[in-house]
């Protein structure tokens, strides 16, 4: 099993503090953007792609996200023992 990456450096965060490509629109929605960049997941499509830059990308599709998720299911069904 993976580690679980420590979120607590980025409670408060704003996306343009994260995302150093420049992809910041307040209008969009950064939740698969957020995570690949906390997580590392880098498999297109990108934000470096969309907007440039140097950095390290981070993809920006829910989608993609949860295609590649090993195991996905109704949130009742989960593994309560495995939430804290």
């Amino acid at each position: 099993m993976a580690a679980i990456p420590d979120m607590e450096p980025f409670l408060g965060s704003n996306i343009n503090k994260i995302c150093e490509n420049g992809l910041h629109d307040p209008k969009l929605n950064h939740c698969a953007h957020f995570v690949s960049h906390a997580v590392g997941l880098t498999f297109p499509f990108t934000c470096r792609q969309l907007v440039g830059g140097k950095s390290q990308p981070a993809n920006i599709r829910v989608h993609e996200v949860f295609a590649e998720c090993p195991r996905v299911g109704i949130w009742q069904d989960a593994d309560k023992t495995r939430i804290s």
